[in-house]
């Protein structure tokens, strides 16, 4: 079995006093946050900087104290199980227009009650209820 680790960014923003989440959607239809795997000679923290900037095309203002990971199996695209990790972050947007990567069709900012209906995934939504607290 592959054994495959991950990191990303939860990015807010904060808008007219409200705070907004930043979901981006992936060619497949999933609602998630900018993640990617870790490159060999990077840490979890590299990697998701660099793929929030692929993907999204951003940087953020990364929050210390902040990190939360799931794993998760599944069947990758040749068919083979894998087991995968992902590291998350909590980073505060720099200025900067979204710039989405080929890898996605679609992105959104939302509040926190929108942003938990609209991701695909128990995980991603249990990692925003708790950045939502940290912040």
């Amino acid at each position: 079995m592959k054994n495959i680790q991950s990191a990303g960014v939860v990015v807010y923003r904060k808008k007219d006093d409200e705070i907004q989440f930043l979901l981006i959607r992936n060619v497949k239809g999933h609602w998630d946050f900018p993640k990617g795997q870790i490159d060999l000679g990077e840490n979890a923290l590299q990697a998701a900087k660099r793929e929030l900037l692929e993907e999204a095309g951003i940087t953020a203002r990364i929050l210390d104290g902040f990190e939360y990971s799931y794993s998760y199996f599944f069947t990758d695209h040749d068919g083979q199980k894998a087991h995968k990790t992902v590291a998350f972050f909590l980073g505060c947007a720099n200025d900067g227009d979204i710039k989405l990567s080929h890898e996605h069709t679609d992105f959104v900012w939302l509040d926190l009650e929108k942003a938990v209906e609209r991701l695909c995934f128990d995980e991603g939504k249990d990692l925003l209820k708790e950045a939502e607290k940290f912040i």
